[in-house]
């Protein structure tokens, strides 16, 4: 079932901190759970972010926004600025993980990894009208790595119904272009990929005049209005440059604008550079759906997210997950290597009144969530005999290692080192997390029962040591902390075994978490070039036996990636 998460952000600052309440519930249904908690005060997460944006602002080239002088001169400065860009970056992200793993703001976390499951469709709306908190990428935040149906938005704090109904399968799109000034930069791309669309009727309107946008959007009805060419903010508005000479603001279209809302318009993407202030004013019209990017972009990098995105939403995707496709196809392509955070910037502004806009047609993709509807519906079912329960958890999860090996994909990660085989029907979530040196989890995602298997991951940290140790000195530490900080800590065993082809040493042991589960963990650490490699496989105390045939050839499967080979 798809799920509504609002999570509303209440006045504050970053010196002070800020109120919280979270709402959670099925989607279009009023919210079944709600929670309040607080985001303590962390002023350096503006800062990073500004150090961030002053380097990418001058990083970024050939991008939609007003013709700027580039100051680069040479190619020395540019892998510089590339450097400075990266850890900025890699500092502001790691920052808003810590602020979101503050204790204050725990009561929230718990409620999300009570109420929802990693296989539901989330729309994630971050409601506030703080500039600074619109600006962050609140996608880096782990949650999104697990939950990988969750997309996040913002929304406004004041909303209104606009009485529109989803387009009707037999209905043709209706799109207005706008092809604004293309000085520096190529938007014919983006009318080719308009013009690619199933199912869609659009008229272009390469850099009118102010009178041409008026008299359509007060003559025509639409469904979607799209702009291409150069933007920015200023202040808190938005201006388009709609032709060689002239631009226009929101508030210049603003009546036309009412008027095409009230027949129907959907959907406002603006595929050009600083967006938010066009973002700010659409919504005091309360237009149901918007799209910017939050910076300025480079042009190549706005004309692949435009593909993407609609080649994923006109193919049947939701809106949602069409942006978080588009984004993380854009990241698997490299970007962020030359230009860091320039995925991070197109974000989605909804109306908390009207529900998403979805292409219309596509009769394969509804029958296939009707088929899987059933599926389940027939699987809850036999869930509810429990000689049914038994046989079909163990059909799924206690599979015979010989069979195990064929079901098996790679994860390599050579910025710490190894790689290791994990279940094709497993998750996997990237963390490198520097306190706790953590940098990857991996979990079963095909959940019979959520409480039994919420519990079952296994973790691998990497961590340089500061000082010269043995393996012996290393096990009794880790021994000595179980005794020291877990609850009700025990060990149970402890062993030499080898791993990677290197010494290494199992270290069985149980006890209780935070939420005062009862677990039993295995630990395999073997020490390599002054790093150790910690492999960590954890479930509750009466389902470890069921994952240790799966976890066993996780760690037959585990390889040190050596530089110096």
């Amino acid at each position: 079932m798809a799920k509504l998460v609002i999570l509303k952000i209440g006045d504050g600052n970053f010196k002070q901190g800020f109120p919280v309440i979270l709402q959670v519930g099925e989607d279009g249904v009023p919210p079944s759970t709600e929670v309040t908690g607080k985001l303590p005060p962390n002023s350096e997460i503006v800062e990073y972010y500004e150090q961030w944006r002053l380097i990418y602002r001058r990083l970024v080239v050939g991008r939609r926004l007003e013709k700027v002088n580039n100051q680069i001169t040479s190619s020395s400065e540019l892998i510089e600025l590339i450097e400075n860009c990266r850890n900025a970056a890699q500092s502001l992200s790691s920052s808003l993980q810590n602020w979101l793993n503050s204790e204050t703001f725990r009561p929230i976390k718990e409620q999300l990894l009570e109420k929802l499951h990693p296989s539901e469709p989330i729309r994630f709306i971050i409601q506030t009208s703080d500039l600074d908190l619109r600006r962050l990428p609140w996608h880096l935040w782990k949650f999104f790595a697990r939950y990988s149906y969750a997309e996040v938005a913002l929304s406004s704090p004041d909303y209104e119904n606009t009485n529109i109904s989803n387009l009707s399968a037999n209905k043709k799109v209706k799109i207005l272009a706008i092809l604004g000034n293309s000085e520096g930069i190529n938007i014919k791309a983006d009318r080719q990929y308009l013009e690619s669309l199933p199912k869609a009727e659009i008229t272009f309107l390469p850099e009118p005049q102010r009178k041409d946008i008026n008299d359509h959007l007060w003559e025509q009805d639409w469904d979607i209005l799209f702009f291409a060419g150069h933007s920015k903010t200023d202040g808190k508005k938005g201006i388009i440059y709609i032709n060689q000479t002239d631009s226009l603001t929101i508030g210049d279209l603003k009546e036309g604008l009412k008027k095409t809302i009230g027949k129907g318009l959907q959907l406002a993407i603006f595929n050009s550079c600083d967006g938010l202030g066009l973002a700010r004013e659409l919504e005091d019209l309360h237009i149901p759906q918007i799209i910017v990017m939050r910076e300025p972009i480079p042009d190549q990098v706005a004309q692949d997210f435009l593909k993407y995105f609609l080649g994923a939403f006109s193919g049947g995707q939701s809106l949602y997950l069409s942006v978080r496709e588009a984004r993380e196809r854009l990241q698997s392509s490299g970007v962020n290597k030359k230009t860091p955070g320039a995925t991070w910037l197109p974000i989605i502004c909804q109306n908390l009144a009207v529900m998403p806009l979805s292409w219309p047609g596509n009769k394969k993709k509804l029958m296939l969530k009707i088929f899987l509807a059933v599926g389940i519906a027939c699987l809850a079912v036999l869930l509810v005999v429990p000689q049914f329960r038994k046989v079909l958890y163990l059909s799924l999860f206690s599979t015979p290692s010989s069979e195990i090996a064929n079901r098996f994909e790679m994860y390599e990660n050579p910025s710490y080192g190894f790689k290791i085989k994990y279940p094709s029907h497993w998750d996997l979530q990237k963390i490198e997390n520097p306190t706790t040196k953590e940098v990857v989890e991996f979990f079963p995602v095909n959940e019979i029962d959520a409480k039994i298997l919420s519990q079952v991951k296994v973790i691998i940290r990497v961590e340089s040591l500061t000082k010269n140790m043995s393996l012996d000195e290393y096990r009794k530490s880790s021994e000595n902390e179980i005794k020291q900080f877990l609850a009700e800590g025990k060990i149970i065993e402890s062993s030499g075994i080898t791993l990677a082809r290197q010494q290494a040493y199992k270290l069985v042991y149980s006890g209780r978490n935070q939420q005062n589960v009862l677990l039993q963990k295995m630990e395999v650490v073997t020490l390599y070039k002054g790093k150790a490699y910690v492999i960590t496989y954890e479930a509750e105390i009466g389902k470890y036996p069921d994952f240790f045939n799966i976890v066993r050839e996780m760690i037959k499967s585990f390889e040190i990636i050596d530089s110096d080979n």
